[in-house]
């Protein structure tokens, strides 16, 4: 039942560069998300964006 879980677990922690191409793509989603709100807050506050 938890085999193909588990090998796929194990093929994509053998992929290290699978998981680097992971964690950026979320980090640069992240980032937008973070830079959408902060956006949001300048305006509402009355700062001048940068």
């Amino acid at each position: 039942m938890l085999r193909p879980v588990r090998e796929r677990y194990e093929d994509i922690s053998k992929n290290k560069d699978y998981i680097e191409s992971v964690y950026k793509n979320g980090a640069e989603i992240a980032g937008r998300v973070a830079q959408r709100t902060l956006d949001k807050v300048y305006k509402k506050i009355g700062f001048v964006a940068r």
